[in-house]
């Protein structure tokens, strides 16, 4: 995941084995979960300017973990 966010992905994903899949917005490494029949769609809204993080943010559970990459 850190070398999809230095190459500059606005939304790098983390793909685990299991649903939900976590979602990190680059600039503030906020976190969200969604499942994995949600997560293209979620994906294409915010990069299309369809909605904004701030949009997802609400929509949508946060997550922290003591594991992002600094």
């Amino acid at each position: 995941m850190q070398e999809q966010m230095n190459l500059g992905y606005p939304l790098p994903s983390q793909w685990i084995l299991h649903p939900p899949v976590t979602i990190r917005e680059r600039d503030s490494k906020d976190q969200i979960r969604v499942s994995v029949e949600e997560v293209a769609s979620v994906v294409k809204e915010v990069t299309d300017g369809q909605s904004t993080w701030a949009d997802v943010l609400w929509r949508y559970p946060t997550h922290s973990s003591a594991s992002v990459d600094e």
